[in-house]
């Protein structure tokens, strides 16, 4: 690849192209270095010096510009991160990015549950508005009540340990990284730490079980043994009285647990299709049918593809790997040969409730359905028989 022109060097003269005389017995012949090699090395050494002297020039700027202010006054926050002193943070740039990036690691998720800023948010108030995140001073915390939120940030201006009991079980509580909050907080299990200009930021996850974790591997035996039984033969005729009559005696796993449904971040029904047949309605039949507890849900409507299919294409596993987490309540419909993929690709525990669809014209098939249902109950899936 060319990545401009090409350069090479003007052939010289002799030593009469560095200025010396020609012809003396005393000449002295100078080879100095290629015009380009030179350049380079000083814009290295420059460069070099820009980035050593960083930090020096950095505190300078924010020193001038931070007016002297303490607490939760002060333009800029003070943090001790792992004995290096004390720094100056640049809130307006350096807690965005920071948020951002919890952002993307599922950690804070805007307009799902409650999230807060404790300190001096006056620098990016408008972020916190943009992402629905609440503020309040660390001097106000004790106005808030237990077990309220489930993200909270604190600009380091507020100790970590104060900040626990803000929390639902399971939340997450972030924080610049100060002196011995580390030490203070050796129960809970550190999910995020990222070290930038100078700032450390740590989360941790609470204690407890999480609003939104797997609970079915906690659901008593008998419990899930309140499931319907399945039916060891397939239906001989699936016409619409048929399909109602089976789907009447579903007995689905809020009403055998007592489950709200309040306390997850996100209520997710998945409706998979083999390719060419979505469209049926079965999401209208989830929203009519199934007890949400007047709970909103997301609805995906997800169609595989045959192999001979071009373009972007990920598998299921995959798909589900990148769109559902743990901590979410996920009802799916799938064939049996989808669920499979799905086993295959160790992600069956994001599911807490599946419909299973058994296709097929021979008792072979069915058979083999059969023991995927099994193995599934096995497994502590809440999985029920579709007839669709």
């Amino acid at each position: 690849m060319d990545l401009g022109r090409k350069c090479k060097p003007k052939k010289s003269d002799g030593p009469a192209a560095f200025g010396a005389a020609a012809g003396l017995d005393d000449q002295i012949t100078v080879r100095l270095p290629d015009l380009l090699t030179m350049r380079v090395v000083a814009r290295s050494v420059l460069l070099a010096f820009i980035i050593l002297g960083f930090p020096w020039f950095g505190n300078v700027f924010r020193r001038d510009g931070a007016g002297g202010g303490s607490g939760d006054n002060a333009a800029g926050a003070e943090v001790l991160g792992s004995g290096d002193g004390p720094r100056l943070i640049d809130e307006a740039l350096v807690l965005p990015m920071q948020l951002n990036d919890m952002k993307k690691e599922g950690l804070l998720r805007p307009g799902v549950g409650r999230a807060l800023f404790v300190g001096d948010a006056r620098s990016i108030s408008q972020f916190l508005k943009q992402n629905e995140i609440d503020q309040i001073s660390s001097r106000d915390l004790e106005i808030l009540t237990d077990g309220a939120f489930d993200f909270v940030f604190s600009d380091g201006s507020a100790p970590p340990e104060t900040l626990g009991r803000l929390l639902k079980p399971g939340g997450v509580v972030a924080f610049l990284l100060s002196g011995d909050a580390y030490v203070k907080l050796p129960r809970h299990p550190v999910v995020y730490v990222r070290r930038r200009f100078g700032s450390t930021v740590v989360a941790m996850r609470m204690p407890g079980s999480s609003p939104g974790r797997r609970r079915l591997m906690t659901v008593p035996t008998e419990v899930l043994e309140g499931l319907e039984k399945a039916l060891l033969e397939p239906p001989v005729r699936t016409t619409s009285s048929t399909k109602k009559k089976y789907l009447r005696r579903t007995k689905y796993l809020p009403d055998l647990t007592g489950d709200t449904l309040d306390g997850y971040p996100r209520r997710v029904f998945v409706d998979v299709a083999v390719g060419g047949k979505r469209g049926r309605g079965w999401a209208k039949w989830f929203v009519r049918n199934y007890p949400r507890r007047d709970r909103d849900f997301v609805v995906y409507e997800v169609e595989t593809v045959g192999g001979e299919e071009k373009g972007e294409v990920v598998g299921i596993a995959e798909w589900m790997g990148r769109n559902l987490r743990q901590e979410e309540y996920v009802v799916m419909k799938a064939e049996a040969e989808v669920v499979e993929e799905i086993v295959r690709g160790k992600v069956i525990g994001l599911v807490d409730e599946l419909f299973l669809e058994c296709k097929g014209g021979g008792n072979r098939v069915y058979w083999e359905c059969l023991a995927l249902y099994g193995r599934l109950r096995d497994e502590g899936v809440a999985v029920h028989q579709w007839w669709g």
